[in-house]
């Protein structure tokens, strides 16, 4: 008898149709906690912030195909058995799902031309005339609206990915970035002025940026981001390396000579160690540098080669400044949560971006926050602690605790003497 191949663990498949079609690939069962974040019940809206390539987008399309009534496709998951809405015709909401990447343009004019062709499509998908006379974020709002009293249940469903997106090319244009980010508050803020006639709503995004203006059109929004029920929801625990997982590291000690338990403990050295709630010790692993990993069977820093920090590097040139001990940096609660586009913190975007994580928690409102792996303090060193200032020697600077009397600090940062 032949011997069964091993189902890959993929790092490129986001529609989770074609990944569960696709029987050598395996899906590592989140369905259980999807299952109870999607359960109808009042202010099922909500907003979740995870670093780049944490399985965002295939979550979405999970949540599509749940909503859509896909049945089929989840024989085998946990919420196959479970009673749940969408295995009933007559409950079938309308999902309309897409990623504001479609909306990027490299100019003010070119991303209000890329958000029109977005609201266009949304339309035309939802049979919904669009008014040519009004701009795309009245049109968006008349899409909501006439989508739902068409739908049978009078709901929909809406998903949309990268919400944050279509700013991060403005960030050096203060002008324009005032212009994108009126437009994309205008645009969200339909999603509340709706939100009675959506039956469940998720937006997705790396960092928080411009949370005080584009955010404030979305405040009715539950953040899960820090939530303790759902720290586990993207990424992989080392319990699934030990369940769903294990016979991929088994592989993966194969080719390294060594046990399980060892190849194990070296994955986790290497890709574990994020922590995103104060509320849970719960952490997890970078989910697209384990699957490289196991493909390659070799250790090495594959998030970074999945897309540069531009973002990062560009705003410590703007400031001058790069951290010199990327350990224990004492922040509060706001200072993550608020990442404002003219400043910028330099905490937050780390910690946003994936390049720190939560540590320790002192208590509810103030933590530590330090580097979670081997791969990321592999792209630390390399690219922070070079002379990355156009030739100039960095300034390097020490984090010092925060101090909630101190309102005037936008970075709780200090020159090293």
């Amino acid at each position: 008898m032949a011997k069964r191949k091993i189902q890959e663990l993929t790092t490129g498949v986001h529609d989770f149709e074609s990944l569960i079609k696709d029987k050598t690939k395996k899906y590592v069962d989140k369905t259980d906690i999807l299952y109870e974040l999607a359960l109808e019940k009042t202010g099922a809206q909500y907003f979740i912030s995870r670093p780049r390539r944490f399985g965002k987008s295939l979550m979405l399309s999970t949540l599509q195909a749940m909503f859509e009534g896909r049945r089929d496709l989840f024989k085998g998951l946990a919420i196959y058995g479970k009673s749940w809405e969408g295995w009933t015709a007559k409950k079938h909401h309308p999902v309309y799902s897409f990623s504001m990447m479609r909306a990027n343009g490299a100019t003010v004019d070119k991303f209000l031309a890329a958000l029109e062709k977005l609201v266009r499509d949304l339309c035309d998908e939802a049979d919904v005339p669009y008014d040519p006379t009004v701009d795309a974020t009245v049109n968006f709002g008349e899409f909501l609206k006439a989508a739902a009293a068409k739908s049978p249940t009078k709901k929909i469903v809406v998903l949309i990915d990268e919400y944050d997106e279509p700013v991060a090319g403005f960030l050096d244009d203060l002008e324009a970035l005032k212009l994108v980010r009126k437009t994309l508050h205008d645009f969200y803020e339909k999603l509340k002025d709706n939100s009675k006639s959506i039956r469940f709503l998720m937006l997705t995004g790396v960092t928080k940026l411009t949370k005080l203006s584009v955010f404030s059109g979305l405040n009715h929004l539950t953040d899960l981001s820090m939530d303790a029920r759902f720290a586990t929801l993207l990424g992989f625990t080392p319990e699934e390396l030990d369940g769903t997982l294990r016979e991929n590291v088994k592989a993966f000690g194969a080719k390294n000579g060594c046990d399980f338990a060892t190849a194990k403990a070296k994955l986790l050295e290497w890709y574990d160690g994020y922590r995103f709630s104060p509320g849970s010790e719960k952490k997890v692993c970078n989910p697209v540098s384990i699957g490289k990993a196991f493909a390659s069977g070799e250790l090495l820093n594959y998030w970074e080669s999945t897309g540069g920090a531009t973002l990062i590097i560009e705003r410590l040139k703007q400031i001058g400044k790069a951290l010199y001990d990327f350990e224990d940096l004492i922040v509060s609660q706001t200072q993550l949560d608020v990442c404002d586009a003219e400043t910028l913190p330099v905490e937050a975007l780390l910690y946003q971006s994936g390049y720190l994580t939560l540590k320790e928690t002192f208590d509810a409102t103030t933590y530590s926050l330090g580097v979670p792996n081997n791969e990321v303090r592999d792209s630390l060193t390399k690219d922070y602690a070079g002379p990355w200032l156009d030739g100039k020697p960095p300034v390097f600077l020490v984090g010092v605790n925060y101090d909630p009397a101190r309102r005037d600090i936008d970075d709780p940062l200090v020159e090293k003497a």
